[in-house]
């Protein structure tokens, strides 16, 4: 095809057999013999690299998976019972803003009951990648509960919270108009540290307070500590 000579052809293909090989016959002399200091010098088989690089392989597939919700993909509640704490103790500690947003899908009961929970788990999915695509690096998303969700934002003050809160609940309105049977709505509490507390407790606890007043106040919308009175 090329008008090159089949020698060269062969010739790289050679090459490069060449060369896999050498890599082979290195690498599995280094897992043998270097991969663990304990067991230097061990008489292990050459057939346990390959146990050893699908075990890590597992391993670490396995790993991920236990820190998310295998629904949504965002973190687990466990990970927020476990991280969120230290979070919140690293701003506070370096006088950054931090703010805690609970969002919950309103009348998924009814998704559920209209459209059965295989168009249950297809909006909660949904919903979730469009908070999981508008996140920052200094953002965690956790899968609460049934249809509730928490944010908890880094370096953000309340007023930037609820800009973003605000943008969220608007982008998915959008999107389930277009793209989902019946469009779904968010409701969204905020609470930010230091104000509403110096505990995960307490700002979760202002949090929700605010996301029922929003329900109460006719949902689809977000309540902030502004505006909670």
């Amino acid at each position: 095809m090329s008008g090159a000579p089949a020698e060269v052809f062969f010739g790289g293909w050679v090459a490069k057999m060449v060369a896999t090989a050498v890599y082979t016959v290195l690498f599995i002399a280094y897992l043998k013999y270097f991969d663990d200091e304990k067991k230097w010098v061990t008489n292990r088989p050459f057939k346990d690299v390959f146990q050893v690089l699908t075990y890590r392989e597992r391993y670490h597939d396995l790993l991920e998976a236990s820190t998310r919700d295998h629904l949504t993909g965002t973190l687990h509640r466990r990970q927020y019972d476990e991280n969120a704490p230290k979070i919140l103790e690293s701003s506070l500690k370096n006088k950054r803003p931090l703010s805690l947003l609970v969002i919950d899908i309103d009348h998924f009961k009814q998704v559920n009951d209209r459209h059965g929970h295989q168009m249950g788990d297809k909006v909660l999915t949904t919903i979730s990648q469009l908070l999981t695509e508008n996140l920052r690096s200094d953002d965690h998303l956790y899968r609460f509960g049934g249809e509730e969700f928490v944010l908890l934002c880094e370096k953000m003050p309340t007023e930037a919270a609820t800009s973003m809160a605000d943008r969220l609940r608007k982008t998915i309105e959008r999107f389930s108009v277009v793209y989902l049977p019946e469009k779904v709505t968010v409701s969204i509490g905020i609470s930010s540290a230091p104000d509403d507390g110096a505990t995960i407790e307490d700002l979760f606890r202002a949090a929700d307070a605010r996301l029922y007043q929003a329900k109460n106040e006719g949902r689809n919308r977000v309540v902030a500590p502004q505006a909670a009175g």
